[in-house]
Parts: structure tokens; C-alpha cells; sequence
């Protein structure tokens, strides 16, 4: 008897320890920007619920799966949420450049209102949108060919 006692508890120890090594395993691909890897781990973790040959196990299975699950999840909510912030932040970015060509670049002059002068709003002008370039959002100036010429 006390020898299944020790039998049961050897099994479940190795059935936990390799569900924390895959929830690991999943964390470090995460972090790695190895996404496959980190859903194939997954599927692992979620085929591993269909093992009905350790009945015993099952609860704390279930558990710990659900647990590497929800982790997942978590990970990909957070993804879905920094992209939809960049791209309502390009948004913005966008039309700011936009509004900035249409209203303060107009007129025959090279500097801002049409003046044939550079002024200190145009110094600081330039400095913001040297930043972007800096900062590798080339796009953004691409897109507003003015704002090109007039750097």
C-alpha cells in the first residue's frame, strides 16, 4: 500500500514538473518573438487533456493546463493591444503631419505661413520631425512629400 502511495506521488510529481517546464517553455518563446514555438507548446499542453490513461491525475492536469492556457492568453491579449495603440497612435501621427502640410506649410515661401524666412517655430518644427527619422518612422514623412522639401 504505502508503496502505491509513493508510486502515485513520483507520477504526479513528473506530471507537474513537466507542465511548469512547458508553461516556461512557452513563457521563454514568447519573449523571444518565437510565436510558432510558443503555440506549438501550447497545443501540447492542450492535447495533454485528452491523456485519460492517469484519471488520477486529471484535476490537477486540468488545472495546470488551463493555468499554461490562460497565460497564453494573456500574452496574446496583450499583443492585440500594443498593435491597436500603434496603430491609433500612426493614426494620429498621420493626420497631425497631415494638418501641419495643410495649414502651416501653404503658401510659395519655404518656412512656415508662406514666409521666405526661417523662424524659430521652424527650427523647433524641424527638430520634432528629425526625431521620427531618428526613431526609424521614415514612412510618416514619406507620405507628406512637403514635409520632405521642407526639411
Amino acid at each position: 500500500m504505502d508503496y502505491q502511495i509513493c508510486s502515485f506521488r513520483c507520477q504526479l510529481w513528473e506530471y507537474v514538473s513537466r507542465l511548469h517546464e512547458l508553461k516556461d517553455e512557452v513563457a521563454r518563446a514568447w519573449k523571444a518573438d518565437d510565436r510558432v514555438t510558443s503555440l506549438k507548446v501550447s497545443i501540447k499542453v492542450a492535447r495533454l487533456l485528452t491523456d485519460t490513461s492517469v484519471l488520477q491525475f486529471y484535476p490537477t492536469l486540468f488545472v495546470l493546463a488551463t493555468d499554461v492556457m490562460n497565460m497564453l492568453n494573456n500574452m496574446v491579449w496583450q499583443r492585440i493591444n500594443q498593435k491597436a495603440e500603434f496603430a491609433e497612435g500612426e493614426k494620429l501621427l498621420f493626420a497631425s503631419l497631415a494638418n501641419i502640410e495643410s495649414i502651416w506649410l501653404k503658401g510659395n515661401g519655404r518656412f512656415l505661413l508662406g514666409s521666405s524666412q526661417p523662424s524659430v517655430a521652424d527650427l523647433s518644427l524641424v527638430c520634432e520631425i528629425m526625431q521620427l527619422e531618428v526613431c526609424g518612422i521614415t514612412t510618416a514623412l514619406s507620405r507628406n512629400g512637403q514635409l520632405v522639401n521642407y526639411c
